[in-house]
This record gives C-alpha cells, structure tokens and sequence, in this order.
C-alpha cells in the first residue's frame, strides 16, 4: 500500500525532497497527513498524475516479484488471477519484455485485463479461454514463469496445470488457511501421482516477497524496494507503464467502509481503487 500527495514541510537534515513536491509514501495508506523518514519518500516524476502514483506500491513489488523468480527477457510469463496485484504484475512483466498470458475464472477481471494491452487474457473453464490459452501457450510448450497471486488453491492448481517441464511458479499469493481435503487431494494428483510433475516435470516453487532493504557489498543485485519504486514511476511517467488503466474507481474517504463490504461481498469490478482525500492536485 502506498499513498501519494505533495510534502507539506521536510525535516531538518532532509535532502531528497522539499516542501512542495508530489511524493509517493511507501508503506501508508487512507490518511489525509503523515509524517515519515525520508527513506519512505519518492519523488514523483513530471506529468504523472498523483491518482496514477497511488496505485505504484504494487508494480514495485511485482518488479520484486520478478527478480526472484528469476524472470529473464523475453520469456513467457503467466499470471494467475487479474485482481489489482496479478494486473499489476502483468503489465509490469509486459513492460519488461515478457510473453504474457493472464488468467481468470470471472468474466469481469478477465474483460478489464483486455484493456492492459497484454499479449493475451482467457477465461478458466470456458472453451474460448482454453483456445486462446493453447494457441499462446503453444509455441514455447507452456510458461517460463507463472506469476500465481491469488493465494487461493484453485489458482495454484491453475499454475501447476498450465507449467511445462522446468517451470518457476513464483508465489506472490498467501495461503492463509490450510486446504480442504478435497483441496489437498487435488494438489496431491496435481504433482506427486506418477508421473509425478513436481518431480518428472523438475518445476519450482519460489516464495517471492519484496527485495532487500539492503543488500551487502559486493553482491549480485543492488535492486531494493525503493529502487523498484523509482523505477515504476519513471516508467509510468515517461508513459510506457500505464499505470492509470489500473485505476478502476476513484473514492472518497468517507467511501471506504462500504468499498470493502462490496469487495467481501464479491464484487469482482473493485480491482483498482484510488481513495481521493482532496489534500493535493486533484
């Protein structure tokens, strides 16, 4: 979650930013003020909208995402789920280069990743999503990389369905309660019956969090949260990740409550949602 708005005043001994810049907040979210470490703070770039930048925190740590699944250019990715953090990741995959194939089990997330301008989007257990996934899937035999963020069992089970042999399923989704038999059973046949995919199939499970605060010296990366950041917003600035088509309503505050009953309630449209506290540019 991170918040976007213009700095009010800076602290003695701050240097990187000065009352009057647009900011993105890392780590904060649905408050009018705040005040933070400069280490929390980026810059937002010239001519991108603070609503756009709002929505950064998730790109920044699909770039995460990525790193650690150890995604090389050009390979083929997909994503499982098109709530906001598998669109995110998708157009953040996109961006960097990937064959990318999003996948849904609702027609409404599915119809909004259209717009993404991915390589391609099909709805599970529909035979016109099945065509397109095959007809996408085909040329490479299955996915590098799946990007599985819907931390539900049936979408791990959508990864593991749709791997080829030597497939990385990084795992942005958590798990949050233990399987049911039935769900546990399926996992079951899914990769250890014979010919066992886990094993014959040599796939890999990667958990991916975000990046290093820090890292040592020397090191193989020098990627961080905050680099990842800057990184989106630069993108989104210059107007090749468009991070607007993520924004799917603009809210105010007093509108919060009742966005997350419609979200516990089902409400599958509710993908990005910007909270507008009217501090800043509008």
């Amino acid at each position: 979650m991170c918040s976007s708005d213009l700095v009010e005043r800076a602290g003695s001994g701050v240097t990187a930013v000065a009352a009057g810049d647009r900011v993105v907040i890392r780590g904060v979210g649905h408050q009018a003020a705040i005040v933070v470490p400069e280490a929390r703070v980026v810059r937002i770039p010239d001519g991108l909208a603070l609503r756009d930048a709002a929505l950064s925190y998730l790109p920044s740590w699909s770039v995460s995402a990525l790193h650690l699944g150890r995604y090389a250019a050009a390979e083929t990715v997909v994503v499982t789920g098109l709530g906001l953090v598998g669109c995110s990741a998708a157009l953040v995959a996109e961006r960097m280069g990937a064959r990318v194939l999003g996948l849904d089990v609702d027609p409404v997330r599915v119809g909004s990743a259209a717009t993404l301008g991915l390589g391609a989007v099909a709805q599970v257990g529909t035979p016109e999503g099945a065509a397109a996934e095959a007809a996408f899937l085909a040329p490479g035999g299955g996915p590098d990389l799946v990007l599985e963020t819907t931390g539900a069992y049936a979408g791990l089970g959508e990864a593991i369905r749709v791997a080829r042999d030597w497939t990385r399923i990084a795992l942005m989704g958590i798990h949050r309660r233990a399987p049911s038999e039935a769900e546990a059973a399926a996992l079951h046949r899914a990769l250890t019956t014979y010919p066992a995919k886990l094993h014959y199939g040599r796939l890999s499970f990667i958990g991916v969090g975000s990046d290093p605060e820090e890292h040592p010296v020397p090191g193989p990366s020098r990627a961080t949260p905050r680099t990842n950041l800057a990184w989106v917003l630069e993108q989104a600035a210059r107007g090749t990740l468009p991070l607007g088509r993520l924004v799917t309503e603009v809210l105010p505050p007093d509108a919060i409550a009742s966005a997350l009953d419609r979200m516990a309630g089902g409400e599958t449209r509710l993908i990005g949602v910007v909270f507008d506290w009217g501090t800043g540019e509008g």
